[in-house]
């Protein structure tokens, strides 16, 4: 679970950038955004057309020409609308690989980002590495098992699971992040146009 969230944050996070210029999926997200965003120009312009006759026959009415506002506000969100979901991504990208990149590396692994072990880092602060240090606990080979000591190893059993369960959990949500955040780039005329 430790490695899959490691995994996670380094390819869906960390190399989101890379992954979008490199691997040809920037590529198709620009494309389904370009017929995205085709399909409500083409709705602009039969808008523009009913504006204009409405203007045409009836003159006089302010409302007429705040729809022309609105449609033309909509028309520069929709046809900017991948640059600004890009931006907001790729802020958020850069502020999360600062955040891992500032975590202490753990003993015999390189420092910086493309070693990424946040689950190791993790485990060391919470003390999950040490759990079973003999120097630190009081089971040692020579003490009798007692309700003492299981109790201890049932509790370090429930902070194995635990903490395996929310790494594990963690890696999917961050693969889940890393698709919808794509289908909110193609889909984001959608979202501005709302």
């Amino acid at each position: 679970a430790g490695q899959w969230l490691d995994f996670s944050i380094r390819e869906f996070v960390v190399n989101f950038g890379y992954n979008y210029t490199q691997n040809g999926i920037g590529n198709r997200v620009d494309t389904l955004w370009v017929t995205v965003r085709d399909i409500f120009n083409i709705t602009f312009i039969f808008g523009l057309v009913y504006i204009g006759f409405k203007m045409i026959l009836d003159s006089g009415n302010s409302s007429t020409r705040k729809w022309l506002v609105n449609l033309i506000i909509a028309a520069l969100l929709v046809n900017f609308s991948l640059f600004i979901t890009k931006f907001v991504v790729d802020i958020s990208n850069q502020l999360a690989t600062q955040i891992v990149c500032a975590l202490p590396t753990p003993p015999g692994v390189a420092a910086g980002c493309g070693s990424v072990q946040v689950s190791t880092s993790l485990n060391q602060a919470m003390g999950i590495t040490s759990i079973w240090d003999t120097r630190t606990t009081a089971i040692t080979a020579s003490s009798a098992i007692d309700g003492a000591t299981f109790g201890y190893m049932f509790g370090a059993m429930l902070i194995f699971i635990v903490s395996a369960f929310v790494f594990a959990a963690g890696g999917f949500l961050l693969m889940i992040r890393y698709i919808v955040l794509h289908i909110y780039m193609i889909l984001s005329p959608f979202l501005f146009i709302g």
